[in-house]
């Protein structure tokens, strides 16, 4: 005897939805980011540490608010500025350990 009111069991006939592949602006759009941060680390290796920061910022405001998106190359303006900050302290330490091992850039 089985009961009518019983939940019914789920179709295992049914087959798994597909999967659809990405397509190119999905990859790009994961890509940015690290696009983003490899301009950074270039802007640092070519203009002095203020400017840099100066100029990443002024970039990152300028996009992100005159546009009606958030987010420039993937990022938003905080995480911009995050990265510019880590990006800072990741060369001022090399430098500190270079200088610790007494190599000399100069």
């Amino acid at each position: 005897m089985t009961e009518p009111d019983a939940p019914d069991a789920p179709d295992v006939t049914e087959a798994p939805p597909q999967l659809r592949p990405p397509t190119p602006l999905e990859i790009l759009d994961r890509y940015l980011p690290f696009i983003a941060v490899g301009a950074m680390v270039v802007t640092f290796l070519l203009l002095p540490q203020p400017f840099a920061i100066a100029l990443i910022g002024l970039v990152w405001l300028g996009a992100t608010r005159v546009t009606s998106n958030r987010k420039f190359l993937g990022l938003t303006l905080t995480e911009a500025l995050a990265w510019s900050a880590t990006i800072v302290i990741a060369i001022l330490v090399l430098a500190l350990a270079l200088y610790a091992v007494g190599y000399s850039v100069a």
